[in-house]
């Protein structure tokens, strides 16, 4: 381009297989986990903050091996002067498969020339004495640190890169870091998404509600699998739970998005909120294809950082494959909800205390779970908090369909349990040491049996037994505590059953949650606009 600087994304290799995720050329990236327990580190860290580094033009800096060709196609007039030649790549570049793997190899080098990777996550690095923490997605690097000129430094050696000592982006987070605080949002990522929607979506969206959903659900109707998908999947988990205690069969066979024919006849959401909704401004927008965008955002506003609508994104997307006009409406309302709250934050207040040493600090993870019972449905959802701070959290259907509410609390304290217990290691790589869980569980029954001396099984078949004996051996062990919640102020609540605006607010503004969440409904912007979508 006659001004001397390397542009990488100047050439793209074979279309067909751009935006085609291959997982054996596909480079890891850091896990968001690691993330959110380096936001709580911050909370815990009076010298430390956090910094950015972008690498300009990274892939460039990822060589092409000599074993390797990647020949592209000749330029205009090339073909005609020099017919005998073709051009070969000796760099990667964007638009081949290989390039963020390759790079990632290229800057796990030089990091660990320094660093020390974490045997948890591949893309974390701390020094010898966890002074320096560092996570990569790709090119882009943050930092928790006192002084990040050592960083700064290496990486200089190598790559040409942009520094951001103040840093208010972050892989789709919007940052607030002060001395006293950090806050995380999606704000500005939302923002940029309701551009991508037509003009007269964008002006219905932001149109203000507090209700998540159009109407009070009467009843969810989801798409019920026929017994020949369900089946072979409750076959494969039972099979699987009797070689390996630990195996979580909610992770791994979930049932994926149905075609008409595998669901039984009469379910399939036209009755969804057991309504008719009234026509809006948008119905003429319609399709699959607009409905699974508008319920890709969501889902990944959801798992990144709401856990608000974790519950209604992840029943909306239960109908990806068959949408209807009237589920259709409701992911508009939603994201009208989600426009409404879009100043919503987690907080993670620092500690200033002289002498204060992060690495002696006791941490404290307390899991909250629960389920929700239903003859054709049921859902699990568990948040965990990092003393009292905001890590991780999940709704999820339940696979293995349980006969009662008890083996549904059953299984949903058995997930919750096993993914705090899963944060320790990946703590004690980021040098926190002395580290206790806590459950807590509003089904009484659930909590007493759990801690039995006994080991009667009886009333529970195969697959729940195991759940039983895998949650016994862990409380036995003292791996975890076991109390008691009352269900009506249990914050797992919001993850497994639709809920009014006042129950929500309720738990959201409560004692356990308003420590690490920031509810902001933006009262400045007026009262409700109707929502009366429904007749």
């Amino acid at each position: 381009l006659g001004t001397n600087i390397a542009k990488a994304r100047l050439i793209t290799i074979n279309p067909k297989t751009v935006g085609i995720r291959d997982k054996d050329s596909s480079s890891p990236v850091s896990h968001q986990l690691t993330h959110f327990l380096l936001f709580n580190l911050f909370n815990l860290s009076p010298d430390k903050y956090f910094s950015t580094l972008d690498i300009s033009a990274a892939f460039l800096y990822a060589k092409v091996p000599s074993n390797q060709n990647f020949v592209l196609r000749r330029p205009l007039g090339f073909q005609q002067h020099i017919p005998t030649k073709f051009v070969k790549m000796q760099r990667f570049a964007y638009g081949l498969n290989q390039s963020p793997k390759e790079f990632h190899k290229t800057l796990a080098n030089v990091l660990k020339r320094e660093f020390i990777t974490t045997s948890t996550d591949v893309c974390a690095y701390h020094d010898e004495f966890y002074q320096v923490l560092i996570a990569c997605h790709v090119d882009d690097i943050i930092a928790l640190t006192a002084d990040p000129t050592r960083l700064q430094q290496l990486l200089e050696k190598y790559f040409k890169t942009k520094f951001t000592s103040e840093p208010d982006l972050f892989l789709g987070f919007n940052l607030v870091q002060t001395e006293d605080y950090l806050q995380i949002g999606l704000s500005l990522y939302f923002a940029k998404m309701l551009d991508t929607l037509p003009r007269e979506m964008q002006e219905l969206i932001q149109k203000r509600t507090t209700k998540q959903f159009s109407s009070e659900i009467k009843k969810l109707i989801f798409p019920e699998p026929i017994p020949s998908v369900t089946k072979p999947i409750l076959q494969a988990a039972e099979t699987e739970l009797e070689t390996n205690p630990d195996f979580e069969s909610s992770q791994h066979f979930e049932i994926k998005p149905l075609e008409a024919s595998q669901v039984m006849d009469g379910s399939y959401g036209t009755n969804f909120l057991n309504t008719k909704s009234k026509p809006t401004s948008c119905d003429h927008y319609f399709s699959e294809k607009m409905y699974q965008k508008l319920v890709g955002i969501l889902t990944y506003i959801a798992n990144k950082g709401r856990f608000d609508i974790q519950f209604a994104s992840s029943t909306l997307a239960q109908f990806n494959s068959k949408p209807t006009l009237e589920l259709f409406r409701e992911a508009l309302h939603l994201l009208r909800y989600v426009f409404t709250t879009r100043n919503s934050v987690y907080y993670y207040p620092k500690i200033h205390t002289k002498d204060f040493k992060v690495q002696d600090t006791p941490i404290q993870l307390n899991v909250y779970t629960d389920a929700s019972f239903r003859e054709d449905h049921c859902q699990g959802g568990f948040i965990i908090l990092l003393n009292g701070h905001y890590v991780e959290s999940k709704s999820y259907r339940i696979s293995l369909h349980p006969a009662n509410i008890f083996e549904a609390e059953l299984l949903a304290l058995k997930c919750g349990v096993q993914h705090a217990l899963r944060i320790i290691p990946a703590l004690n790589n980021l040098g926190q040491n002395e580290i206790f869980v806590s459950a807590y569980c509003d089904n009484e029954a659930v909590v007493t049996q759990v801690r039995s001396d006994t080991n009667d099984t009886t009333l529970l078949t195969k697959a729940y037994r195991t759940a039983m004996t895998i949650l016994r051996n862990y409380y036995r062990t003292e791996q975890f505590n076991l109390s008691h919640i009352d269900g009506s102020i249990n914050p797992a609540d919001i993850f497994t059953k639709p809920m009014g605006n006042a129950k929500m607010t309720q738990l959201l503004t409560g004692s356990i949650l308003s420590k690490t969440f920031i509810y902001d409904t933006d009262p400045k912007s007026g009262s409700d606009t109707s929502d009366s979508l429904v007749e």
